[in-house]
């Protein structure tokens, strides 16, 4: 009977072990999760709502952009939707179509971006994590 006592007592602390750790590992996101949450709000922030600025702030550009540098780059975000638009109307949706790991810091994603006239573009943008934080590299 003691044996008995001493399993169950056992299996109970192996169940509460695995309980926390599967409870545990849930509310973690995989890193592929965590990437495509990344692209999906900077593309949205982007294309679907013209949110440059914060679309910016997603972005690495190779070095820290003066004033001059930050306005001039956000005029050519706004002639480009502008002139898309023009072109095709408003973006009425962005879908990521495939996304790749280069390295364990470095991934590829390919998305495409469709118009108004149903005219689709597609194209890839680099993405470099670092210490957990993704951003989009501008610059090799």
């Amino acid at each position: 009977m003691f044996t008995s006592e001493r399993n169950n007592a056992l299996r109970l602390w192996l169940i509460a072990v695995a309980v926390v750790l599967m409870a545990g590992c849930a509310g973690r996101k995989s890193r592929q999760q965590r990437l495509r949450e990344f692209v999906e709000r900077a593309l949205a922030e982007r294309y679907m709502e013209g949110d440059y600025e914060s679309y910016m702030e997603s972005v690495d550009y190779g070095t820290e952009l003066d004033t001059v540098q930050t306005q001039m780059i956000l005029a050519l975000h706004r002639q480009f939707a502008d002139r898309q638009e023009k072109a095709h109307g408003r973006v009425v949706s962005v879908g990521i179509s495939d996304m790749k790991a280069e390295a364990d810091t470095v991934s590829f994603v390919h998305y495409t971006v469709t118009y108004a006239d149903s005219t689709e573009q597609a194209t890839m943008m680099k993405v470099v994590e670092n210490n957990g934080t993704w951003r989009i590299k501008s610059r090799n």
